[in-house]
């Protein structure tokens, strides 16, 4: 059997040899992808021979659908018994670099309490997330930050089970009119009942009560003589915690603090000299 083609014809039979061999070409790219140029140069060489013998349109249609398919999946799947702690984060895995992960609650080095600095830096990681029950990650490339250094990308493959990854965000909160903000400024001293945890584990949690809690200033389910202030942060970071970003608790921070740097960990004399984190509103995020 023939096809029909506009420049000729072509059997079916080249048609599936092509597309077997474009398929062995990436195989050999997911074996050593220090080979990529010079495979991708010779499967573009066989293309154009096949081009000019057969429709331009059929031929591309072929080799761009076998050529994503394939290098989808060459992606590398994460390790449940690697850390992943320093590597970087793209959250929803549209190809922008969100973040920086400072706890892998499968692999945490420790357990038990640990601290940063001093006792009002006490944290204590979960022990909730199995190799049975987190979602599944995919390492996609690496990426380099100038605070942080090279390390790979890891992202979501799967949803539904628990989340793995404490993640910090690496661009600092600001807005159009302000890049400072108070915590809530007519409510200084005078927070009472006090509704948010140190815990770490909570910062979601926290953000979210002080966002309604600000939100209904001035009413009963409010502070009701902490009006409110536009340069209040609670005003500021709604949308963000709309899409899963919020306020670390202290456990948090600590954590962040402590795990982060390898090589070389961030302390109270490099905290601002190498990381520029002072003054810094650090959005983190589950993943």
């Amino acid at each position: 059997m023939k096809l029909k083609l506009q420049k000729g014809s072509v059997t079916i039979f080249v048609l599936i040899a092509l597309l077997f061999y474009t398929s062995f070409l990436l195989l050999l790219y997911a074996a050593n992808t220090n080979k990529l140029v010079s495979i991708k140069e010779k499967s573009d060489i066989l293309k154009g021979i096949y081009e000019k013998n057969t429709d331009n349109n059929s031929i591309n249609e072929l080799y761009i659908k076998n050529t994503i398919s394939n290098s989808q999946d060459v992606k590398k799947s994460t390790n449940k018994n690697d850390s992943y702690v320093n590597c970087f984060a793209d959250i929803d895995d549209d190809g922008t670099v969100d973040g920086i992960i400072f706890v892998d609650l499968l692999t945490g080095s420790v357990r038990d309490t640990q601290k940063w600095t001093d006792n009002n830096g006490v944290y204590t990681l979960p022990t909730d997330v199995t190799i049975n029950n987190v979602n599944n990650y995919v390492i996609k490339s690496n990426y380099t930050d100038a605070k942080f250094g090279t390390h790979e990308v890891i992202s979501p493959k799967t949803t539904g089970g628990k989340e793995r990854f404490y993640i910090m965000q690496l661009t600092n909160f600001t807005t159009t009119d302000y890049i400072e903000f108070y915590w809530y400024k007519n409510a200084y001293e005078n927070m009472s009942p006090i509704i948010t945890s140190n815990n770490f584990g909570e910062g979601k949690e926290n953000t979210r009560k002080m966002i309604a809690k600000w939100n209904a200033a001035e009413t009963a389910d409010g502070y009701s003589d902490s009006p409110k202030d536009d340069q209040d942060i609670w005003k500021h970071l709604q949308q963000q915690y709309s899409q899963g970003w919020y306020l670390p608790s202290r456990g948090e921070l600590s954590a962040f603090l402590n795990e982060i740097g390898g090589d070389d960990p961030i302390t109270s004399s490099n905290y601002n000299s190498t990381y520029g984190l002072r003054g810094r509103i650090l959005d983190f995020f589950t993943m």
